[in-house]
């Protein structure tokens, strides 16, 4: 399948992702057809950035009061998949090596195949599977983990930024694109950088405000529309 896919990527003319980096994890494994995508990105590939809008949330006190019952400084969530591949396994971790710090309260919301067990981590509140409100619930945290072991150009972090949420993320996939901003998304290059990264945010969190303005100008609908624009000009004038 890998390869009769590669094969229909030759016959396009062009290739359209938000960044190069995206498609980072395409054919991981298979070196030969991982180096004849590499060459089609040489000339057919063409970058347009996405966005996407949670629906308008506020930060309501009455969701911090839900999920942070004692009243702690700071909350820390996970929202999404509980799999390894969104690295919901080093979220875990990460809520055993800072146990013993009082002044956070840890939180996850989401469905998969890793058991959270509530004896186990005592600091944790899993909200389990939420469907209706998840906007106000983002909304409500101070700081946001996307801990993927593999990813495209990652919809949580998006959501996460629209709210003026900033974001701790590993630096692989689509995540590196954020890389080139100076505030809102935050990374890490390994398992043992995760916690001093969170610790290091949220000594020094950036203002909601600056977070959603960051996200408007690059990520906005808008912004989106404007993207899609520019690369049918640039296609027109290709000789």
């Amino acid at each position: 399948m890998q390869f009769e896919e590669i094969d229909l990527y030759e016959k396009l003319d062009g290739i359209v992702a938000p960044s190069k980096y995206a498609l980072e994890g395409y054919f991981d494994g298979n070196s030969p057809v991982r180096a004849r995508l590499d060459h089609l990105l040489i000339n057919k590939f063409h970058s347009v950035v996405t966005g996407v809008n949670l629906k308008a949330a506020s930060r309501q006190e009455n969701y911090r009061t839900h999920i942070n019952p004692f009243g702690k400084k700071y909350i820390v969530g996970y929202f999404g998949r509980f799999n390894e591949q969104k690295g919901f396994d080093r979220y875990l971790k990460l809520v055993k090596a800072l146990e013993k710090e009082t002044n956070i309260q840890f939180v996850c919301a989401g469905a998969g195949g890793i058991e959270v067990g509530s004896d186990n981590y005592k600091n944790l509140n899993n909200l389990g599977w939420i469907a209706d409100d998840i906007a106000e619930y983002m909304a409500s945290v101070d700081l946001i983990v996307a801990p993927n072991r593999v990813c495209y150009f990652d919809l949580a972090i998006l959501e996460s930024l629209s709210l003026g949420t900033p974001v701790v993320a590993s630096a692989v996939g689509g995540n590196k694109y954020f890389s080139r901003f100076a505030e809102g998304v935050y990374l890490f290059e390994s398992d043992v950088d995760l916690a001093e990264t969170v610790l290091a945010t949220l000594s020094n969190l950036p203002a909601r405000a600056v977070v959603q303005t960051m996200y408007n100008e690059n990520f906005s609908t808008e912004r989106f529309y404007d993207n899609h624009q520019q690369l049918a000009i640039d296609l027109l004038n290709q000789p």
